[in-house]
């Protein structure tokens, strides 16, 4: 019987992530080209996991397509309040601070910008 090399873990809808054995790896892919609300609260909680399980020793953020994140849907952002949209902003920004605090290593396949 052949050894698994890429488990898929947790069952998210704007993320897909694969536990990739050989490397002690997570690859975290976006499904979507832009953020929104449930795309950070899947990132969010993905990196809360990934912070306290330090024998995973790199996390490979990537996308499914030719494009990484394109930032928020323009569409989606004109119909949110300002008080939402700092929020989502907000958010963001914790995220980003998350990546300083985690024990692994963080590459990032940026693809066609």
């Amino acid at each position: 019987m052949k050894a698994l090399t890429r488990v898929p873990i947790f069952s998210y809808n704007a993320i897909a992530t694969t536990l990739l054995i050989p490397t002690k790896s997570l690859e975290i892919k976006f499904r979507k080209n832009y953020l929104n609300a449930e795309t950070l609260f899947e990132l969010e909680s993905i990196l809360a996991w990934a912070a306290t399980h330090t024998e995973i020793q790199s996390l490979y953020i990537t996308s499914f397509g030719e494009n990484f994140i394109q930032g928020f849907d323009p569409n989606e952002i004109k119909e949110l309040t300002e008080e939402k949209i700092k929020k989502l902003f907000s958010k963001v920004s914790t995220i980003a601070e998350s990546f300083l605090c985690l024990p692994q290593t963080v590459v990032v396949d940026m693809k066609n910008g």
